[in-house]
């Protein structure tokens, strides 16, 4: 390679050794097992392989996510493709966690609403057929339900 066929948008890794070379990937091996690997620049060391970064694009607000498949990766100085820089890694612990308390907070809400219209269903059978309750295997207690929480919950099940 000479100086006269340098690729500019490489140069930077002849002046400066903190910059690095990351590999990454538009897509999945199951989306595309003849997927390419493109090589983007960055300064960030904590990049690793298995994160997800954005990168410029010509869509989507001109950026687009990749995963991250190799990094400080060998050079091509002899390419003529440009190689651009990386914008940022994405930081998915606060996405993460907020989804799974979400989760949490969803599976809270149906047990909850699961046994409020258990207690409801309970309360309305008991109350229309009292001969129940005499019955040997019947363990239900004899104390008379709170309605008014029911009754509020009760419209929403239903």
């Amino acid at each position: 390679m000479s100086i006269d066929n340098l690729n500019y948008s490489t140069a930077i890794f002849l002046v400066n050794d903190e910059v690095r070379a990351v590999d990454v990937s538009y897509e999945t091996l199951e989306q595309n097992p003849k997927r390419k690997l493109v090589t983007f620049k960055t300064f960030r060391r904590d990049i690793v392989v298995g994160d997800i970064v954005v990168v410029p694009s010509t869509t989507r607000y001109a950026m687009t996510c990749c995963l991250v498949e190799a990094v400080d990766v060998d050079v091509d100085f002899d390419t003529h493709v440009k190689m651009d820089w990386i914008v940022d890694k994405v930081q998915q612990g606060g996405y993460h966690a907020a989804v799974e308390q979400e989760q949490q907070g969803i599976e809270t809400i149906k047990a909850k609403k699961q046994e409020q219209k258990r207690k409801a269903v309970r309360a309305a059978f008991l109350a229309d057929n009292p001969d129940i309750r005499a019955l040997p295997i019947c363990t239900v207690a004899d104390e008379q339900p709170d309605f008014s929480e029911v009754e509020d919950d009760l419209g929403d099940v239903i």
